[in-house]
């Protein structure tokens, strides 16, 4: 399987300016694009910018002839979850079903060994993947993400971009996404990146776990609902 240094296929991939300080205190999303996803402030300056973090987008990248894919790892907040399971009964049911950020770390040993990832400030993480067939996964659902650049609105998500070095916390400091020790520096290409997720899910059930289904919430004041199927 071929690998590419990750500076080299960040390179290549759309960048987004995210959100600076001043933003983030004026209460938008510290992981909001500055101003979209196909548009940057003209100070930006890419990577090394002090002012603004930096994401790139997850799709087709044409130089390399592959698909960027990112699987996200999350550590959950139970605590938050268990705030909306007066207004979504059926959370008090999923809770206890969630998978321990211990055990996805057991699930993902192997993987983070042989291409670029990092850890998230949120004590996630990030494997980054390169595809050379386009993936065709459905989201997954609580815990674990699959930004693959492919609109799943219907499913439950429409995330397509992802961080790579930063974001501006609520104080105000910097919190970084860092490459995980024994990581390596390149990302590995795949023929589906399809099959690393499904391993991945296949390792868990292995454990004795299964990814409870996504629960719906409104993606504009991020309260569950039951109709609009966005990812919490």
């Amino acid at each position: 399987m071929k690998e590419y240094n990750y500076k080299e296929v960040f390179k290549h991939a759309k960048k987004i300016a995210i959100s600076h300080k001043g933003q983030v205190l004026s209460g938008k999303s510290n992981k909001y694009p500055s101003i979209n996803i196909y548009e940057q402030p003209k100070d930006y300056k890419g990577f090394k910018d002090l002012k603004y973090p930096t994401a790139i987008l997850c799709d087709y990248i044409k130089e390399l002839d592959r698909y960027l894919v990112v699987i996200d790892i999350d550590k959950l907040n139970y605590s938050k979850l268990l705030s909306y399971s007066n207004i979504l009964p059926e959370l008090s049911d999923i809770i206890p079903e969630l998978i321990p950020i211990e055990i996805f770390k057991e699930a993902i040993e192997d993987i983070i060994t042989d291409t670029y990832s990092v850890k998230t400030p949120n004590d996630g993480y990030h494997i980054f993947l390169l595809s050379e067939n386009k993936p065709k996964h459905k989201p997954i659902g609580f815990g674990i993400d699959y930004i693959d650049g492919i609109d799943h609105i219907k499913y439950g998500t429409s995330l397509k971009y992802v961080i790579t070095n930063y974001v501006w916390n609520k104080r105000l400091n910097k919190e970084y996404y860092d490459k995980l020790d024994g990581s390596p520096n390149s990302i590995l290409s795949v023929s589906n990146s399809d099959d690393v997720l499904k391993d991945i899910i296949k390792a868990l059930e292995l454990k004795g776990y299964k990814i409870p289904k996504p629960i719906k919430v409104n993606p504009i004041n991020n309260i569950p609902i039951l109709k609009m199927p966005i990812f919490i």
